[in-house]
């Protein structure tokens, strides 16, 4: 029985070094499969911040190419704390036109959507006396003011017979200012 004992013994040992052999192999392939994971996880994220970066860099880029246009187009509106500005050039305009300006009414309208809107209506109403001639000039001067301005209405009357020339006007128009 020596010879089957020691081939025994031979059998236990190599099952016992192929287990331990087999143990060293899963432990290093989960190991090897925890880090490649882990790589992988962070190359995404390297990745997507590099997308991001890249789109960042993109806005910024347009973003500075298209300074002057925004700035000609903000031009077109009222800002945030501009509407006194604005009533005062209103009233520069009248004084430069000829005319006697008033302010009558003054009123803030919200968009459709008044929570994702960027921006709301400026309703003036303006009463003015002067002549025909200045009272008109008045007009086109309103409407040439770099902003956009929507004319509404406008209404000029003079008394039956008078000869003085002097017309008394209202005039309505809105112009968009942002919030």
């Amino acid at each position: 029985m020596k010879p089957n004992s020691k081939s025994r013994n031979m059998l236990i040992v190599a099952a016992v070094l192929n287990a331990i052999v087999f143990g060293i192999f899963l432990f290093t392939f989960f190991t090897i499969k925890a880090k490649n994971e882990r790589i992988s996880s962070l190359t995404n994220e390297t990745e997507q911040y590099l997308e991001r970066d890249t789109m960042l860099r993109s806005i910024q880029g347009v973003l500075a190419d298209t300074k002057d246009d925004l700035s000609l187009i903000n031009s077109y509106f009222v800002s945030q704390d501009g509407a006194v500005d604005f009533i005062e050039t209103v009233e520069s305009v009248g004084r430069q036109s000829g005319i006697a300006v008033s302010i009558g009414s003054v009123s803030v309208q919200g968009g459709e959507e008044e929570s994702q809107s960027v921006g709301e209506m400026l309703k003036l109403g303006v009463k003015t006396e002067g002549s025909w001639k200045n009272s008109i000039y008045f007009l086109e001067l309103v409407e040439s003011i770099p902003f956009k301005t929507h004319l509404e209405k406008a209404s000029f009357l003079t008394k039956k017979g008078d000869r003085s020339g002097v017309w008394k006007g209202e005039v309505e128009f809105s112009v968009f200012k942002l919030k």
